[in-house]
């Protein structure tokens, strides 16, 4: 039928010129997962594919139904628009280890403090860049070689291509719909889970950003799945009582959502153990390292350290999230919850609840709170969020800390010889937390640290 409607060589044309495009998108989705993961899943190839397909279409279907130089500016800019994207998802994958959320510019103070970093990183990955870039300077070159020029019904064109367009659509549903039961699958993530690694990862970039798009404009909301965990018996010979708060659960039926409540009101608790109580009334100091690393442990050069890691609790199995560079690890070190794009941007405005909150809940047993950093206190408002979690003496540089807070980074160890006296000298118990400077990049002998600590 189209064959007829089109024309023969119309036709053609028309499907040259969509193995193209696909060709070209695929190219740059192949290039960016090769430079970023190092897997694929069968429904992974499948989605991608699908999505590519639709995408190239779409832009078939525009750059056939204008003048022969309209369709060409149409391609250039589509592909150039492309090489950014793709440029933008890789560079800040490899310099925050999370992928661009256009969310996330909510919380990009950050990224504009460290501009000369990032610049550095996109010399670095020219050579994926200049990979991206290849569709559009193929294009360019073979310019004459490309024949956009519609000379058949310019409207058949675009009635065949949107109903190509909307067949592909139903393809692609019918194939999200068959991972349907799934976790995690294309489908999940489509429809129940806003999880923008996996987004980019399973779905594709160009997929990622649409979906990132319209959630941002049209708001989205998660499918949350709950179990209450089934509780083993560690210890059957002791029998230990179960944590109960003090929460009235029957007076949040209809303020949270139905599977929340329900997962509350039926889970019975974690029973305590040999170690609860252990600790009660003994002082904490708590450490937040900005990009430690165990090349620093030595038993010869950093002894303390040394004997920190090596000595009490030592956690060989211990994971966390890495979400978002230093922000995301402080959520994570003081709330114990997993931090997303949402949270963070209305955490920082510092009227967030966390009765759970690490200091919060030390300050109900009586304790003095503690909090500082030797950086500015004004950088990503960890002057409001930290108050509001219950920190109620907080220093930092240029607010009441009083260190040299003019190099970079500044000093831990001056950190805490200017704050020590401060806490040890109260009768009370404390709760001190330090989020510390001195490891930050740039990591050259121009950094302070790393000057200081050359020999």
């Amino acid at each position: 039928m189209i064959l007829f409607i089109v024309g023969g060589g119309n036709l053609k044309r028309l499907a040259i010129s969509f193995l193209i495009n696909l060709e070209l998108l695929l190219w740059l989705e192949f290039v960016f997962q090769l430079a970023i993961f190092d897997s694929f899943e069968k429904s992974t190839v499948l989605s991608i594919l699908i999505f590519t397909i639709l995408i190239a279409l779409i832009i078939t279907t525009l750059t056939n139904v204008f003048s022969e130089k309209v369709n060409k500016i149409i391609t250039y800019v589509f592909y150039s628009i492309l090489i950014v994207l793709y440029g933008v998802q890789l560079v800040f994958k490899n310099f925050f280890n999370t992928f661009f959320s256009f969310s996330l510019l909510k919380i990009s103070d950050q990224a504009f403090d460290f501009a000369d970093q990032i610049f550095k990183l996109i010399w670095a990955n020219l050579g994926y860049i200049v990979l991206f870039a290849i569709p559009l300077i193929l294009l360019i070159i073979f310019r004459k070689k490309l024949n956009l020029n519609n000379n058949g019904n310019r409207i058949t064109t675009l009635i065949i291509g949107i109903i190509l367009i909307l067949l592909n659509c139903l393809v692609f549903i019918l194939f999200l719909n068959s991972q349907k039961d799934i976790y995690l699958s294309p489908y999940s993530l489509y429809y129940e889970v806003n999880e923008n690694e996996l987004n980019v990862q399973k779905l594709g970039v160009i997929n990622s950003y649409y979906l990132d798009i319209k959630r941002l404009i049209f708001g989205f909301d998660e499918k949350v799945k709950t179990e209450v965990p089934q509780e083993t018996e560690e210890n059957p010979i002791i029998n230990y009582q179960y944590n109960i708060t003090d929460i009235d659960i029957e007076s949040l039926k209809g303020v949270l959502d139905v599977d929340t409540y329900n997962y509350i009101a039926s889970n019975p608790g974690t029973r305590q153990n040999n170690y609860t109580g252990l600790f009660k009334g003994k002082n904490l100091i708590y450490i937040v390292a900005e990009s430690f690393s165990e090349i620093a442990i030595d038993p010869q050069l950093t002894p303390t350290l040394y004997k920190l890691t090596n000595s009490g609790f030592v956690f060989n199995n211990f994971y966390t999230p890495n979400y978002l560079s230093t922000i995301g690890g402080e959520f994570q070190a003081l709330t114990g919850l997993i931090p997303n794009k949402a949270t963070l941007s209305t955490w920082r405005n510092g009227n967030n609840y966390f009765p759970y909150g690490l200091s919060t809940i030390f300050k109900n047993e009586g304790y003095a709170t503690y909090a500082y950093h030797d950086h500015s206190g004004y950088f990503q408002d960890r002057n409001k969020y930290l108050k509001a979690l219950g920190f109620d003496n907080f220093k930092a540089c240029k607010m009441g800390l009083n260190i040299d807070c003019d190099k970079w980074p500044e000093s831990d160890v001056e950190m805490i010889e200017a704050t020590f006296d401060e806490y040890m000298s109260n009768e009370q118990p404390f709760m001190t937390y330090y989020m510390t400077v001195s490891g930050h990049l740039n990591y050259n002998w121009y950094n302070s640290m790393a000057g200081k600590n050359k020999d």
